[in-house]
């Protein structure tokens, strides 16, 4: 739920992200909370995997409006709106016409909002930043093996699968 759960979700999807094991990467918005644009109708639509991907289910039948939903989820135009900076038109991307449509809830998810906001997804990401170069104890628990971590767990806790 992008909408009602979007700051918490973030920011749990955030700190995740940061107490795993490998480099994390900040990645199209996301320190903001950008969300997947509302592709209404295929001619929106850019990216070619989308594209073929809506041609072959219109060959088997499958009706638009399934299609349309399925490329607002994983569509990977989603990735390359452009980033909301502000509220001003074109977001503050571009004085040009961009290449996708900016988001219309650039009007209220954009860079300035969120860096007048303390308890911003943003200033999330900071601090999780500032955690993990800050503390060498952090990353060695992280980087430590699974079963490290969980020798104090009882055994019926210890013997839950987990992928690494």
């Amino acid at each position: 739920n992008d909408q009602e759960y979007r700051e918490k979700s973030a920011k749990a999807f955030a700190i995740l992200l940061h107490l795993m094991r490998g480099t994390p990467y900040i990645y199209q918005g996301e320190e903001i909370g950008m969300t997947n644009y509302p592709f209404g109708t295929l001619n929106q639509v850019e990216d070619i995997e989308s594209l073929n991907y809506a041609r072959e289910a219109l060959e088997k039948g499958v009706p638009m409006e399934e299609i349309m939903d399925s490329i607002r989820v994983i569509g990977r135009d989603n990735a390359r709106t452009p980033m909301q900076w502000d509220k001003s038109k074109n977001a503050g991307f571009s004085t040009g016409q961009p290449w996708l449509a900016v988001n219309p809830n650039h009007q209220e998810i954009n860079v300035q909002e969120a860096l007048a906001n303390p308890d911003s997804i943003f200033y999330t990401y900071q601090k999780l930043v500032q955690i993990r170069k800050e503390n060498s104890w952090l990353i060695h628990l992280i980087l430590s093996s699974w079963k490290q971590l969980t020798r104090f767990l009882p055994i019926s806790v210890r013997t839950v699968t987990v992928a690494s």
